[in-house]
């Protein structure tokens, strides 16, 4: 039976550039601040759900401990994409600001029916220190 891959990631935040940079798809363990035990993150592209026959609500949350604002934006493909290539969103980015909580933190939502989860991180300028944390989430419900 497949592990669960860890849904916490604190990556450091200087990955993060004006063109971006797709969460797990682009990043590997050396991105990563902690690296989950086991995990090898260059070989994950993106967050599997588990259910293609049930609709899903999605989430992303962002914390920001790195010294300039960045854009989320959360994305969801359709389940022959499991290299996280065509992805979409339909509202578009969310500015996650610096400073402490609730101002450093932002949450990204969507909904689907099959798929796979990931998410974009954008800054410009590009963060010089610090770290940003995203916690991926999902609830199943109903059918599809």
């Amino acid at each position: 039976m497949a592990r669960r891959c860890p849904n916490v990631l604190v990556l450091d935040a200087t990955i993060v550039d004006a063109s971006g940079v797709v969460v797990p798809r682009d990043i590997d363990n050396d991105d990563l601040d902690t690296v989950p035990q086991g995990y090898d993150f260059s070989e994950i592209d993106a967050y599997t759900l588990p259910s293609r026959s049930v609709k899903s609500d999605l989430v992303a949350k962002a914390i920001n401990d790195a010294n300039t604002e960045f854009d989320l934006t959360v994305g969801v493909t359709t389940a022959d994409d499991a290299s996280f290539e065509d992805w979409s969103n339909d509202d578009g980015p969310v500015t996650v600001e610096t400073g402490t909580p609730p101002d450093n933190v932002e949450h990204g939502h969507i909904e689907t029916v099959a798929g796979h989860l990931g998410v974009k991180l954008v800054a410009d300028p590009a963060p010089t220190t610090g770290t940003i944390t995203v916690v991926f989430g999902s609830r199943l419900y109903g059918g599809a």
